[in-house]
């Protein structure tokens, strides 16, 4: 009877872990207003990059004013931003992760 307790405690214990397992590889859902709007900005800037990178002119040749926009959308603003997001980042990066990060370009400086 131990063996078959045993056995059923192990089969157990193997399917909560499937299910960890599975739970923490899906993305997590927005669960208030905030984080659903955080969200619909995400996805709104994602679809205006695709549009800018998509953008064609009067004879259908692609944008290079848009294109490049794109480009640096892409390059300072979505992948820096990539970087602090998902569930192990929310560990790893405090306060940067689920925020937009801009990194300007090397040798740009603004002034005040």
């Amino acid at each position: 009877m131990n063996r078959r307790r045993r056995g059923k405690r192990a089969e157990a214990r193997r399917d909560i872990e499937a299910i960890v397992k599975h739970l923490r590889s899906q993305p997590r859902r927005p669960t208030d207003k905030a984080q659903r709007a955080v969200r619909a900005v995400r996805m709104a800037i994602k679809r205006f990059h695709g549009n800018l990178g998509a953008a064609v002119d009067e004879r259908g040749r692609p944008d290079r004013v848009l294109a490049a926009f794109a480009e640096h959308l892409e390059k300072h603003l979505l992948i820096p931003s990539a970087r602090y997001s998902g569930a192990r980042a929310r560990e790893a990066r405090g306060q940067l992760a689920g925020c937009f990060v801009y990194e300007r370009p090397e040798g740009v400086e603004w002034g005040g």
